[in-house]
């Protein structure tokens, strides 16, 4: 649930939960939104033949609308794979930079 503006807004959306998952509903966790910015993709799976993957892209709408810019890579996987795999998703100088596109690590 989105753009819930005051408490009585949050009461009502996690009443509307319970109603709906009954008790299969295991608990909520309410955060505040995240200031406008750029959407990024972080994902992990587990691939049968190599292992643990890190996927990177484009989050958002822009995953829908720019095509696949999705990279994966090995894990464990160095800030500077990361950065060159943000920068091959056309999101180098968006999350690392306008002026600079090394890496930061977090």
């Amino acid at each position: 649930m989105l753009d819930l503006d005051s408490e009585a807004e949050v009461r009502d959306g996690v009443e509307h939960l319970a109603r709906r998952f009954g008790s299969r509903l295991d608990g909520v966790l309410v955060q505040p939104t995240a200031p406008p910015g750029v959407e990024v993709l972080v994902g992990m799976t587990l691939d049968e033949v190599v292992g643990p993957m890190l996927t990177l892209g484009r989050g958002g709408t822009a995953t829908d609308l720019l095509g696949d810019g999705r990279r994966h890579l090995l894990v464990p996987a160095g800030a500077s794979e990361a950065g060159g795999a943000l920068e091959q998703a056309g999101l180098g100088a968006a999350v690392l930079g306008r002026h600079s596109l090394r890496c930061r690590t977090w």
